[in-house]
């Protein structure tokens, strides 16, 4: 099975950075009553083109792994190397809640459940353009989708 960052690092060989989000987030995430933030190494392959709108040309991957799904963040151990710890379909994301007043930066990602429900994805970093980053991703993905 090939790794998160060789297949990462494949993307970027096709030149798919336009089509491609990656960086370390913190995840806030629940160890029986004690919350803790961890470090993840996140990636999201987009069918769209993210950095320019105007480019509405759609992708189709015949070379990802069977696991790698597009407009989904997966996210992994800091190394990368391992299997993904989880995932967030895009397409179910229902609100994304900025707190942005304060470093650490954080968002909160609304995510439907199938069957009902929802949960949420705390997340975090301390440089704004990285938090930015992914929820213009977002946004740009679900703007095609409510098209």
């Amino acid at each position: 099975m090939l790794k998160a960052k060789k297949i990462v690092q494949n993307l970027l060989n096709e030149d798919l950075t336009d089509r491609l989000v990656m960086g370390f987030l913190y995840k806030k995430g629940k160890l029986s009553q004690i919350t803790q933030w961890k470090l993840r190494w996140f990636f999201m392959l987009s069918e769209y083109n993210l950095r320019n709108q105007e480019d509405g040309r759609f992708l189709e991957f015949s070379e990802l792994p069977e696991w790698v799904k597009t407009n989904t963040m997966y996210y992994f151990n800091p190394s990368g190397e391992d299997l993904a710890k989880g995932s967030v379909k895009v397409r179910q994301v229902k609100e994304i809640i900025m707190e942005v007043n304060q470093n650490p930066y954080k968002m909160i990602v609304k995510v439907g459940q199938e069957g009902g429900g929802e949960r949420e994805y705390h997340l975090g970093s301390r440089y704004m353009i990285e938090i930015k980053k992914w929820e213009n991703a977002i946004n740009v993905i679900q703007g095609r989708f409510n098209e």
